[in-house]
C-alpha cells in the first residue's frame, strides 16, 4: 500500500502552445470489493496448493528492490481515481488527450490533460476510453463494456450514415440491458456545445496518430520546462507564492523608484516571471538579484535602503519557486533558508515552506545509516568530568537558589516569577526527547545536513571580533561541533585563544518544525498561556555571550553539554559600565565589563558588583527575570534552548 495524496490543478487549455492541465490526486490501495462487479472465477488450484506455493517464494524486506513476487506480479501501487478526468465523457473524436506520467518511484502518478485543439468556451471536454486506432466496428465492440454506443462526428462518418452531426463530442446511446440513468447521474442539465467538427491528427495510411503526435508535443513542452509538471508546486501553494511576490514586490518597488535605485528593473523581472509562470526566468532573475543584494550586505555590513530587505525576500522566493517547480528541491531549500535567516517570517509562506522542506528532505542524501558514538557529546563530556573544575576560572562561590523539577507551577510563580527572583530548576527537562536525541551530533547532519543556518565565528569579546556567516548544518557539525566535542571540556584560556563557532539566538524550531516534537512548547513553570519566543543556541566549547540584560522573562534550558551562567541583579547596573559604542550594544542593554577577565583599571566599580552563578548540566534550567544582567560561557560543545515571554 503506497498512498500519496496530492492536490489537483486545472488550467484552461489552448493548443497554440499546448498548455497543460495537470491533475495530481490520491493514489489509493487497489483492494477489490466483489460488490463492485468483479466476477468469481474458479481456480485450477486449491487454496492449500496456492498457499504452499507462495510459502516457497523468496520475499525480501521492504528495503530490497526485487524479489520472487515481482516476477509474478508487476510492482503496481494500486488504483488511481482522477475525479476530474472521470467527469469527462467519451468521444472517438476527443478534444482532450490524457497522458499519465510519474517522475520517479514513489512519486504520485500525474494525469496530464492536454488539449488536442482549441476548445471553445462552453464546449464539453471529451476523452477517449478506448484505443482510437481501431476501425469503427472494433471501437463499438470495445465501448459495449461501458454500456453505450458512440455517435460522435468520427463515428457517424465512419459508419457511412453521413448524417449531419454538429456535436464535436460524444452523443452516445445506452444499451438496452443497462440502466444508463443510474451509471453516472442525470446529464439533462449539461450544456451542449455549438462547436464545429474537428480534424483528426493522423490517418489510415500510417501517418502519426493524434495520440502519438500529442505525446511528441508533450515531450517538447516538458523539455521546455515552463509548464506545471510532475512533482510541481501545487496550485494553492503557487497562489501563496504569487500573492507574496506581487504584494511585497510592489511595496518595495515604490520605495526603489522613489530613491532612484538601479535594481528596480530586476525586481520588475522577478514579479513578471512569477506572474507569467516562466520558471526558468524565475531562477535566473531571482538568483541574480539575490546574489547582488547579498554581496552588498557583505561588503557594507548593512543595506542602504530598508526596502532592500523586502527585495531580497522577493528575489529568494522567486528563485526558490523556479527551482522547486523543476524538482531541484535542495537548491530551492537553500534560497528559502537564506530568506528566513535574513528576516522573512516563517509563517509568511507556510505552505511553500512545508512543500520544499518535505521534498528537500526526501532528496537529501543522508551521510550514513548509523549514529556514531564518537559524536556523542554526553560521552565526551563524561570522560572529562573528573577534572571538570579546571574549566572554571575559579570555583563556584555564590550559588543561585535551586529547586527540584517537581516544584508546583503556582508555587514557582509566587516564589520567583512574580517577585522577579532568579532560580535554577535541576532536571526540569530530563524527560524531554531532545536530551537523548540531540546529544549525538550525527542526528543533525544525517537529518538536516542540507539546511542553512546563521553562525558567528569568533566573539565580540575577542580582539579579532566576530564574523557572521551562513553555512549548512553538515559543515557546522563536521568542521566545528564534532572536533570541539572530541576535546571535551574547554577552559577559559581555551575560550580566549581558540575561535568559537556559535549558532546563537536562532529560531531553529520555526525553520525546522519537526524538531519541535523533541522539546516542550513552553515549560510548565512559566505559568502563562502567552506564546513565547523560542531560540536554539548551538555551538562549540568556549562560546561567550557578553554581559547583558533582556526585556523579557527568560527560561534557559540546557539540552546537551555544560554552561556557566553568571547573574547580576538589576540594582548593580551603576557598577557595570553600560555601553552603546558598538552595533551590538545600540539598545543600551550591554555592559563593557569582560566577565571572568575583568580589567579593574578600566572598570574599577566592577570589583564591588555582586553576582550569583551556576553550572548547568543537561536537563537543568534557569529562570532569569527581565532586566537581570547575565553572562554565559560554554564549558563544552553545547546545545541550549531559551523561552522569552512577557
Amino acid at each position: 500500500d503506497n498512498s500519496d495524496s496530492c492536490s489537483e490543478t486545472n488550467n484552461n487549455a489552448k493548443s497554440d502552445d499546448e498548455e497543460i492541465i495537470e491533475q495530481e490526486e490520491t493514489i489509493e490501495n487497489g483492494d477489490h470489493d466483489d460488490s463492485t462487479g468483479s466476477q468469481n472465477v474458479e481456480s485450477d488450484y486449491s487454496a492449500e496448493e496456492i498457499d504452499e506455493f507462495l510459502s516457497t517464494l523468496k520475499i525480501e524486506n521492504i528495503h530490497d528492490d526485487h524479489d520472487d513476487l515481482d516476477a509474478l506480479f508487476p510492482p503496481l501501487d494500486g488504483t488511481a481515481m482522477y475525479s476530474t478526468a472521470c467527469k469527462m465523457n467519451h468521444s472517438c473524436d476527443p478534444n482532450v488527450v490524457i497522458i499519465y506520467r510519474d517522475r520517479q518511484w514513489g512519486d504520485p502518478l500525474v494525469a496530464h490533460c492536454i488539449a488536442s485543439r482549441d476548445i471553445e468556451e462552453g464546449e464539453e471536454l471529451c476523452i477517449s476510453y478506448i484505443d482510437l486506432d481501431q476501425p469503427y466496428e472494433k471501437r463499438q465492440e470495445s465501448l459495449a463494456n461501458y454500456g453505450f454506443q458512440c455517435y460522435c462526428v468520427r463515428c457517424e462518418t465512419d459508419s457511412g450514415n453521413g448524417q449531419n452531426v454538429n456535436d464535436n463530442c460524444i452523443r452516445a446511446t445506452p444499451n438496452n440491458d443497462i440502466d444508463a440513468g443510474d451509471l453516472f447521474g442525470d446529464d439533462d442539465d449539461e450544456e451542449e456545445a455549438d462547436g464545429q467538427s474537428t480534424e483528426i491528427i493522423g490517418d489510415s495510411q500510417g501517418n502519426l496518430s493524434g495520440t502519438e503526435a500529442l505525446k511528441e508535443k508533450f515531450e517538447e513542452i516538458t523539455n521546455a520546462s515552463d509548464a506545471f509538471n510532475a512533482g510541481a508546486i501545487p496550485l494553492p501553494t503557487f497562489g501563496e507564492i504569487h500573492s507574496f511576490v506581487v504584494q511585497h514586490g510592489k511595496q518595495a518597488l515604490e520605495s526603489l523608484i522613489a530613491n532612484g535605485s538601479s535594481i528596480a528593473d530586476e525586481l520588475v523581472e522577478c514579479i513578471a516571471s512569477i506572474k507569467l509562470k516562466k520558471f526558468s526566468a524565475c531562477i535566473v532573475c531571482g538568483s541574480n538579484l539575490e546574489k547582488k543584494l547579498y554581496q552588498i550586505l557583505q561588503k557594507e555590513k548593512s543595506w542602504s535602503y530598508a526596502a532592500f530587505r523586502q527585495v531580497y525576500w522577493v528575489a529568494t522566493v522567486t528563485a526558490s519557486a523556479g527551482l522547486a517547480q523543476k524538482g531541484i528541491y535542495l537548491q530551492s531549500q537553500r534560497f528559502l533558508d537564506k530568506a528566513n535567516i535574513l528576516g522573512l517570517d516563517f509563517q509568511a509562506l507556510p505552505s511553500f515552506n512545508s512543500f520544499v522542506a518535505h521534498y528537500g528532505f526526501e532528496a537529501f542524501q543522508k551521510p550514513s545509516d548509523t549514529l556514531s558514538l564518537h559524536d556523542d557529546m554526553q560521552i565526551n563530556l563524561q570522560k572529562s568530568i573528573s577534572h571538570f573544575d579546571t574549566c572554571l576560572s575559579k570555583p563556584i562561590q555564590y550559588p543561585i537558589a535551586e529547586v527540584g523539577a517537581s516544584i508546583d507551577a503556582e508555587e514557582f510563580q509566587n516564589r520567583f516569577v512574580i517577585s522577579g527572583k532568579v532560580a535554577v530548576i535541576r532536571g526540569l527537562a530530563q524527560d524531554w526527547k531532545a536530551i537523548s536525541k540531540w546529544r549525538n551530533l550525527s542526528f543533525f547532519s544525517q537529518n538536516y545536513g542540507h539546511r542553512l543556518i546563521p553562525i558567528e565565528l569568533g566573539s565580540i569579546l575577542s580582539k579579532d571580533g566576530m564574523e557572521e556567516k551562513v553555512i549548512d548544518v553538515s559543515t557546522f557539525v563536521s568542521e566545528h561541533l564534532i572536533p570541539s566535542s572530541a576535546k571535551g571540556i574547554w577552559t577559559l584560556d581555551d575560550a580566549v585563544v581558540n575561535p568559537s563557532c556559535y549558532m546563537a539566538q536562532h529560531a531553529l524550531l520555526d525553520q525546522i518544525p519537526s524538531l519541535a516534537i523533541d522539546v516542550e512548547p513552553f515549560p510548565r513553570i512559566g505559568g502563562t498561556k502567552t506564546k513565547p519566543f523560542i531560540n536554539i543556541w548551538m555551538g562549540t566549547g568556549g562560546t561567550r555571550t557578553p554581559l547583558h540584560f533582556d526585556s523579557y522573562d527568560n527560561i534557559l534550558v540546557q539540552i546537551a553539554g555544560a554552561k556557566y551562567v553568571r547573574i547580576y541583579a538589576s540594582g548593580e547596573t551603576p557598577k557595570l559600565y553600560v555601553t552603546k559604542n558598538s552595533t551590538h550594544a545600540s539598545q543600551g542593554n550591554m555592559s563593557s565589563v569582560d566577565c571572568e577577565r575583568e580589567n579593574l583599571d578600566t572598570h574599577p566599580l566592577a570589583k564591588d558588583a555582586k553576582y550569583s552563578e551556576v553550572v548547568l548540566m543537561p536537563g537543568d534550567a534557569i529562570f532569569i527575570p527581565s532586566g537581570e544582567w547575565h553572562y554565559v560561557r560554554s564549558l563544552s560543545t553545547s546545545i541550549s534552548i531559551n523561552y522569552w515571554w512577557s
